[in-house]
């Protein structure tokens, strides 16, 4: 609900994280102040109390420069408040991906990552399986390749493409999935304005 609510042309982020059931209270007034100074005036926060776990959930445009500095700042201010003020688990339920990979260190310690990158080197030494996704060298891989979402039309852009429509969709098998649709419309606006853009720098 809270995403197809959103403004057009924002992604919906969702971060989980977690921390000593003693500090929860403390934890949480601290996102909120956090969401609040950094600009995320939408940003819900909710959980699961008796495991001092707490979802983040935030929109965020990735369009301009600008707005992805304001992601990144989000991303640091985060994890420094729940791994070293709290000495908590920057991922709760869900498992580490891009956005919390450049910080596995501040979580868990130099010994303990570098053993990590042990493991992964023995069982992956070229790298293959999902390259940056649980570990990364790259201390701003939270930042790069972000994906834009695009004002469309009314319609699409209520999709955060989660995909629990493909299963039910009675085209699914006959054409594009609703997804792949949506995506392909997408990226047909990101290249008009780009070229709108490229444009604009000529003239």
């Amino acid at each position: 609900m809270v995403a197809g609510m959103r403004r057009a042309a924002t992604s919906v982020m969702l971060e989980d994280v977690a921390a000593p059931v003693q500090h929860l209270a403390a934890l949480t007034a601290d996102m909120r102040a956090m969401f609040d100074r950094l600009g995320y005036p939408d940003a819900n926060i909710f959980g699961h109390a008796l495991e001092g776990n707490l979802h983040l959930l935030f929109t965020q445009s990735l369009a301009s420069d600008k707005e992805r500095d304001q992601f990144g700042e989000l991303m640091e201010v985060m994890c420094d408040i729940v791994a070293n003020k709290y000495g908590g688990s920057l991922k709760a339920e869900h498992g580490t991906g891009r956005n919390v990979a450049p910080f596995v260190e501040m979580e868990w310690g130099e010994e303990a990552t570098q053993l990590m990158w042990r493991v992964k080197r023995a069982l992956d030494p070229a790298a293959t399986l999902s390259p940056g996704v649980l570990l990364s060298s790259d201390r701003s891989a939270h930042v790069r390749h972000l994906k834009r979402m695009p004002a469309t039309h009314h319609l699409v852009d209520a999709c955060m493409e989660c995909g629990f429509c493909e299963s039910v969709c009675p085209t699914r098998e006959h054409s594009l999935s609703p997804r792949q649709r949506i995506v392909a419309l997408r990226a047909i606006q990101l290249q008009r304005e780009d070229e709108a853009a490229a444009a604009g720098v000529r003239g």
